[in-house]
C-alpha cells in the first residue's frame, strides 16, 4: 500500500488508487474510464411491478452502453488528490 505524509499533521495517508480498469460486477463486467472516472455500462429504465405474484424491478428501455456513455471530450479532467 502507498501511503504519502499529509501536509502538516505529521501522518500518513493511503494514494489513491490507480484509475480506471475492469471490475466483475453484478451487471457483468464492467470498464471504469481512466479519462474521467465514468463507468462504463447500460442504464435502464423500469418500474415496479407485480410478475409471477410479487412485486420485481421490470427492465422496460435499455440504453446501450455505447449510447450511454460518450466519449470524454476534453474539458473533464481528473485532478490529483
Amino acid at each position: 500500500m502507498n501511503h504519502h505524509s499529509v501536509p502538516g499533521s505529521g501522518r500518513a495517508r493511503e494514494a489513491a488508487p490507480d484509475r480506471g480498469g475492469s471490475f466483475d460486477t453484478i451487471f457483468g463486467k464492467l470498464t471504469l474510464r481512466a479519462t474521467d472516472n465514468q463507468m462504463i455500462m447500460p442504464n435502464y429504465f423500469g418500474y415496479i411491478g407485480e410478475q409471477g405474484g410479487k412485486l420485481r424491478p421490470i427492465i422496460s428501455y435499455t440504453v446501450p452502453s455505447e449510447q450511454a456513455t460518450p466519449a470524454p471530450i476534453g474539458t473533464c479532467k481528473m485532478g490529483t488528490l
